[in-house]
């Protein structure tokens, strides 16, 4: 509920140059918060324990409502009537669960009857969710903003871009404490590269599209990005100097100049009294599109892994008893412990080698992303022309 908001407040407030402006500091900010949370984080259970990370959300949460009491002035849709969609909300989280699910419990179990029967209804209740939304007075998803070119662009991108962002972030951390040996506190503070860069570009990138223009900017900045995911495949190893920072400088300066030009455009591509509405569905699918690929880069990464796995272990020629030992805390992937030391760098060069396919996958979607703003972009009007 807060994001959305925040974002809604903003376009209500700012107008032209200095929404652009604004926005980017939302940006920048907002990347900074995702990003400070596992250094913070590191810190947290390594001195004070893994309860502590949710305590503190308390004091944070007060902290806004008291700012927010105090700062943020009222805004709302006084032609807005009716009901909520819950309908369609029912939907929307019932086909996502399921769909997830899937994916999450093919990555131990295999394609079974059960999991094929979760995502088959999964996918059938997110098409009934379209459907409802195409007839519902007040839908929870306006199907008739996406007529837009330019809104239907940008919302794609943003679902590719955040899949990928999502995806690698998410697995990045096994790569870190499990194969490379770093602390929490260490791998959380191993991504302050990134929170410098966004800070540094997002404040003045919101603005810089008012200049250079939507498509130059969003077909660059997730290009660069993917060359940031591409190098986490290509680089000759993942030690953190030699293969982990400089990816984390590419994508860090490809996401710097993306995330704000793409919340300007997105926000200039309605009408005023839909910003709020476009902020929303715009949070929602960046989120959506970290859950979905979390689970289906987790199915991936599984996948590998266990072809790798065993490919390492004959290519070993490995005794039965230690393929035995391997294969009992397969589930446990980077994370298993062995007495043996030649088998823990079996099993880590397995899943380095999965980390890597992930990582290519997120190269593309990245590039689909760069592709789709040069595509859907090319005849947008530009924010400075509304």
């Amino acid at each position: 509920m807060l994001a959305p908001a925040s974002l809604a407040i903003i376009g209500a407030c700012f107008s032209g140059d200095a929404r652009g402006k604004a926005i980017g500091t939302w940006s920048g900010l907002t990347s900074v918060a995702a990003t400070v949370g596992p250094v913070l984080g590191g810190v947290v259970i390594d001195h004070l324990g893994w309860r502590w990370a949710f305590f503190i959300n308390l004091p944070i949460a007060a902290a806004v409502t008291a700012i927010a009491l105090v700062h943020v002035p009222e805004s709302r849709d006084d032609d807005a009537t009716g009901s909520l969609d819950l309908l369609g909300s029912t939907l929307i989280t019932v086909g996502l669960g399921l769909v997830v699910y899937a994916f999450v419990s093919s990555g131990s179990t295999g394609w079974n009857a059960n999991t094929i029967a979760t995502l088959v209804f999964g996918v059938v209740a997110l098409g009934v969710f379209l459907r409802v939304e195409s007839v519902v007075k007040r839908p929870i998803l306006p199907l008739v903003l996406f007529k837009s070119e330019a809104f239907s662009g940008l919302n794609a991108m943003t679902f590719l871009l955040y899949g990928a962002l999502g995806g690698l972030f998410y697995f990045l951390p096994f790569v870190l404490i499990q194969v490379d040996g770093m602390s929490a506190t260490q791998a959380g503070l191993a991504s302050l590269p990134f929170i410098v860069l966004m800070v540094a570009l997002s404040r003045y990138s919101g603005g810089l599209v008012y200049r250079l223009g939507a498509r130059a900017m969003l077909t660059a900045g997730p290009g660069v990005a993917a060359l940031g995911f591409a190098s986490f495949a290509l680089l000759p190893d993942l030690h953190y100097w030699t293969g982990i920072f400089p990816s984390i400088l590419l994508f860090g300066v490809g996401m710097g100049l993306t995330v704000s030009p793409l919340t300007t455009t997105m926000l200039d591509s309605v009408p005023e009294k839909h910003v709020g509405l476009a902020s929303g569905i715009n949070n929602a699918l960046s989120r959506i599109a970290g859950l979905l690929a979390i689970a289906i880069l987790g199915a991936m990464l599984a996948f590998v892994f266990t072809t790798r796995l065993e490919a390492h272990m004959s290519a070993a020629a490995l005794p039965a008893s230690e393929r035995t030992a391997i294969r009992a805390q397969k589930d446990a992937m980077a994370g298993a412990h062995f007495a043996i030391p030649r088998d823990e760098t079996i099993v880590k060069a397995a899943y380095l080698e999965g980390f890597r396919a992930v990582a290519a996958a997120c190269a593309l979607l990245a590039a689909a992303s760069a592709i789709t703003a040069a595509i859907t972009l090319g005849k947008s009007v530009q924010p400075s022309e509304r």
